[in-house]
């Protein structure tokens, strides 16, 4: 079937400046509005929408996806209802006629009216953001009845422009809610760092398989985007097309004039179906990329900073459930085996995981393909291998959800890294919107609290996340107390519990390293005492419980 998909690109592709190119379009057009009908059949006032590429005029047959989002009006039934019933259709299509998928199209976004309308009025580093203690019982993305996959990528990217700005309605009645008028400093800052972390995503995987036929075009892609972030960034200012950001990017980076030479030409040569010379514009990429970096540091830095304590126990640092540096074939960082540092980044703290999550700095260029392959390859699970170029820690990974907001950082967007790398025990945490230790900690608060007060049975993995809670939440009263202290590891924050009487801290300590050592789930009373320690902790104190946890 990938053969079959490869060589029907080529020839669409080869056709599609010809004769030929009017059938083609016609041919999307037909496969893209049964597509659409039938996602939509029996869906009243269900609106259906193009985004990327297609509704841009940058769409080249046989190479990019159409990419459709779904609009529905809820279900009097209930609320996620009708969307489910579109996905079930989506996965029907998807087994049946899986060269669609290859070929055609990507999966769809499907929204009901109000999580679409919840989805885009903050990214997940700003959403419903509260510092008040109690109030975030309906506040989570990633936890609790309102939490959704295409939410979650939504808020995780929200457009450079703002979120919707490239729908364009093919089918029913408008649904979109008003976007917002203006896009302040902050929303621009935020969207332009995660539009970032996206396109480095795309660059691992293009680095890992390489011979893909899409990764010429994203050869193209990773050179204009950064110019065009930055243009939004420093001038606020929209570049339509990647043409005109290739164009734009000779301008405003003339050291950078030949690797956007390069790309023009590229794009032009793309229907011939060129091979991609990612040794050519990867360095570029990274280049580009600290300009962006730089400029949100010189951004943030007038609105000055909080320092933050970095707080380690004088017991051993880090329990390891998916092991140390252990990877699953020989790389050239094995001997000696890099060292690691806790990573407590925006993910960690705000996203109900396992504690004692790591980096490992390793050397070498991040601009060689070679290299940002073997780190990618490296490891599938434990520490993130982490190479370093100017104001970037760069942290290569397979498309999985390791990726998620961890793939590329800098010393604004995730301070406590750069700090442990450089042997610091404070970190600088900038007084900006969705950066600041305030948000990090109210979002942190917020997205636990949803997950404590969760019905049902914890899983394996529950005991780690109740002490990823405590973290949040002692974080969290450190900075209203005006002395803000971080916690890094597990040991010391089970160390601050004990502290302060928490019975249940020390079992938990002995449950948790038997669980890192040997996956052994923690007995259920163990982890509703912990339970209970933790939402006596004033963050969680006032927030409504839904259920008790099994005793």
């Amino acid at each position: 079937m990938r053969r079959l998909v490869a060589a029907a690109q080529s020839v669409i592709m080869r056709t599609d400046r010809g004769p030929m190119r009017s059938i083609w379009r016609l041919a999307y057009r037909f496969a893209m509005r049964g597509y659409v009908a039938y996602l939509r059949r029996g869906e009243p006032g269900s609106a259906a929408y193009v985004h990327g590429s297609l509704s841009t005029g940058e769409f080249l047959h046989g190479l990019s996806d159409i990419d459709v989002v779904i609009v529905l009006a809820p279900d009097p039934a209930g609320p996620g209802l009708a969307r489910d019933r579109v996905r079930r259709r989506c996965r029907r299509v998807s087994r049946a006629l899986p060269v669609l998928g290859d070929l055609l199209f990507d999966w769809p976004a499907v929204f009901e009216d109000a999580d679409l309308q919840d989805a885009v009025a903050a990214s997940t580093l700003t959403y419903r953001l509260s510092r008040a203690p109690g109030r975030a019982s309906s506040h989570a993305v990633y936890s609790g009845s309102n939490s959704d996959d295409d939410k979650i990528r939504l808020a995780e990217r929200p457009q450079l422009y703002g979120p919707m700005h490239d729908w364009r309605l093919i089918a029913g009645p408008g649904r979109r809610p008003p976007p917002p008028t203006t896009l302040d400093a902050d929303s621009r800052r935020i969207a332009a760092w995660l539009e970032l972390q996206y396109w480095w995503q795309w660059a691992f995987e293009a680095c890992v398989n390489p011979g893909l036929p899409h990764i010429a075009h994203l050869c193209v892609k990773l050179i204009a985007e950064p110019a065009r972030i930055w243009i939004w960034l420093a001038r606020g200012e929209r570049v339509p097309s990647r043409a005109e950001a290739l164009d734009r990017g000779s301008v405003e980076f003339p050291a950078e004039a030949e690797a956007f030479e390069r790309g023009r030409d590229l794009l032009g040569r793309l229907p011939s179906q060129p091979t991609a010379p990612l040794a050519e514009f990867l360095p570029a990429f990274v280049r580009l990329s600290a300009r962006v970096a730089g400029e949100l540091a010189g951004q943030v830095e007038p609105a000055g900073s909080t320092e933050v304590r970095l707080k380690w126990s004088d017991r051993d640092p880090l329990a390891l459930p998916h092991g140390g540096w252990a990877p699953a074939r020989p790389t050239r960082w094995d001997k000696p085996a890099p060292a690691l540092l806790p990573l407590v980044d925006w993910r960690a703290l705000a996203m109900p995981s396992l504690p004692d999550e790591t980096f490992a700095p390793i050397p070498g260029d991040p601009g060689d393909p070679g290299t940002l392959a073997a780190a990618a390859l490296a490891l599938d699970r434990g520490p993130y291998p982490t190479l370093s170029a100017d104001r970037l820690q760069i942290r290569p990974v397979r498309m999985t959800g390791r990726r998620r907001l961890r793939t590329l950082q800098c010393p604004a967007t995730d301070p406590v890294s750069f700090a442990l790398a450089a042997g610091a025990t404070v970190a600088c945490f900038p007084e900006v919107a969705g950066l600041s230790v305030g948000d990090t900690a109210a979002r942190a608060v917020a997205e636990h609290a949803v997950w404590l007060a969760a019905e049902g049975k914890r899983d394996s993995e529950a005991l780690g996340r109740l002490i990823t809670a405590a973290r949040a939440a002692l974080l969290w009263e450190s900075v209203d107390e005006g002395d803000p202290e971080l916690h890094l590891t597990m040991e010391a924050t089970l160390d601050a519990l004990a502290a302060r009487g928490a019975a249940a801290a020390e079992a938990a300590r002995e449950g948790y390293h038997e669980f890192a050592v040997f996956w052994r789930p923690p007995p259920d009373p163990l982890i509703a005492a912990l339970h209970d320690a933790v939402v006596a902790l004033p963050a969680y104190a006032s927030a409504p419980q839904e259920a008790k946890l099994p005793r």
